[in-house]
């Protein structure tokens, strides 16, 4: 009966000995087929992340341009406002310089202060030009008192200043003034020329 137990026993041992080597060789080709899987998934995944690091180096490289020009275009804006603030200067192509100077003291200070009737009337197209209407009525009066003192030459330079400006408002005394001129003997020489 010992006999038998121990074959018994043997034999069950045996039965376990190779279901634990089947067992075995099972999870060895397991965990070598896993291995294998799983080292293929790597090397995908590795492959993906490369893909998508280099797209994402891509992505980078543009964005980091295009702050580059945007940054580049603020440079220029901010150094052509540095430029304009350090000469102060403002263009004002359509204006004499007379013009503008007299109507900006004239803005500034409420006065006036015409060298000639040529800087007056400058000035009497600057202010039409920006409806300065209480200065339009100083140039005027200035005009009218000063035209009458000059002689037939600067008459004339000032009748043609008013037609390129297109000022009609001082022909009648324009006018006036040149047939007082014309009609002193002085004057004559001007007049058959």
């Amino acid at each position: 009966m010992a006999r038998r137990l121990r074959t018994e026993l043997l034999r069950a041992w045996l039965d376990d000995s190779r279901w634990l080597a089947d067992y075995g060789q099972s999870r060895i080709e397991l965990n070598e087929a896993t291995t294998t899987t799983t080292e293929n998934e790597e090397e995908e995944e590795e492959e993906e992340e490369e893909e998508g690091e280099e797209e994402e180096d891509e992505e980078e490289e543009e964005e980091e341009e295009e702050e580059e020009d945007e940054e580049e275009e603020e440079e220029e804006e901010l150094e052509e406002e540095e430029e304009e603030k350090e000469t102060n200067a403002v263009h004002v192509e359509d204006l004499e310089p007379d013009g503008f100077q007299g109507m900006k003291k004239y803005i500034y200070t409420g006065e006036t202060d015409f060298k000639s009737v040529f800087e007056a009337l400058a000035t009497y197209v600057a202010a039409r030009k920006y409806l300065i209407e209480p200065l339009k009525k100083v140039c005027g009066k200035h005009i009218r008192d000063k035209v009458i003192l000059l002689d037939i030459n600067k008459v004339d330079e000032f009748s043609e200043c008013c037609k390129v400006n297109s000022v009609s408002i001082f022909d009648v005394i324009i006018s006036n003034h040149i047939k007082k001129l014309v009609a002193d003997p002085e004057n004559a020489e001007y007049v058959l020329r």
